[in-house]
């Protein structure tokens, strides 16, 4: 069993990586947004990042800061699936617990990229919610750091895609981390 848990910055390219391991490898995708969206759609409250965030600090401060990822630990561990994306990772805790559970079969894998280059991958989008200036999308990126600590969950990255340059030259990056792990 292999399970790579997915972090990154916000635009950084997260999703191309999940999808491209899915669609390539035969990855099965596990995100951690949709239990909080899943929370949301009970409630009827629009599932913008802002209200996401909002449940996530409401259920970890009710339930403890694991609560998400220990129900996505029991998803993994009842799926009988081989290979798997956590999708989404942002706390250290949503490291320190596969990583106790799973041991060596969990790798946590940071997608990054410049902030203009985010940025601008975000204005094009055009997600409703999602920040229309570079200062709003700092204040999203701060508003996700003093939640999450997800600058403690980037260092305890196994590896680190930098996706700067193309979408062929992320999927070759992908494609050289996968023949390290021995996945065809």
């Amino acid at each position: 069993m292999i399970i790579l848990g997915i972090t990154g910055t916000i635009g950084a390219g997260k999703d191309v990586v999940s999808r491209y391991l899915k669609e390539t490898y035969g990855f099965v995708m596990f995100r951690m947004g949709d239990l909080a969206r899943d929370i949301a759609r009970k409630r009827d409250v629009e599932a913008t990042r802002k209200n996401l965030q909002d449940i996530y600090a409401e259920y970890r401060k009710k339930y403890g800061k694991t609560c998400f990822i220990d129900l996505m630990v029991e998803k993994i561990k009842q799926s009988g699936e081989e290979r798997i994306i956590i999708d989404g990772v942002r706390g250290e805790w949503d490291v320190e617990v596969p990583k106790k559970v799973f041991g060596k079969q969990f790798s946590l894998i940071l997608v990054d990229a410049k902030p203009e280059v985010r940025f601008s991958r975000l204005k094009k989008r055009r997600r409703p919610g999602f920040p229309k200036t570079l200062e709003e999308f700092s204040q999203h990126e701060a508003r996700e750091q003093h939640i999450f600590g997800i600058d403690k969950t980037f260092a305890r990255a196994d590896f680190t895609l930098n996706n700067t340059t193309t979408l062929l030259e992320l999927y070759h990056k992908v494609d050289a981390l996968m023949h390290s792990f021995g996945v065809k």
